[in-house]
């Protein structure tokens, strides 16, 4: 499974990282619902977003799951890249690390 994989493959991030962008992931299946397209880890230009999903109205949104410590300068900076290429962010804060 390639999306799978992908979670494997970066092991910068903690198994509780990867666990929450995994239950996000699969989330996204159930009947009924807006979203035309998914991925894990989608790149965009110096970004890259934790999971990706596109809507059938054309909205595209980006869930980002921030684990570790981040100032308020960085979110701010990374949801405005988004936000330039009218993507909507989703910031999910834990602060385990």
């Amino acid at each position: 499974m390639k999306n799978k994989l992908l979670l494997e493959s970066n092991k910068s991030e903690s198994l509780y990282h990867k666990a929450i962008k995994q239950l996000i992931f699969k989330s996204a299946t159930e009947k009924n619902n807006p979203i035309i397209e998914k991925s894990l880890e989608k790149h965009f230009g110096n970004r890259r977003a934790d999971v990706y999903f596109k809507l059938k109205s054309g909205e595209e949104i980006v869930v980002e799951v921030q684990n570790s410590k981040i100032t308020v300068k960085e979110i701010k900076q990374r949801t405005e890249d988004y936000n330039k290429k009218n993507i909507f962010v989703l910031w999910i804060l834990h602060g385990m690390g």
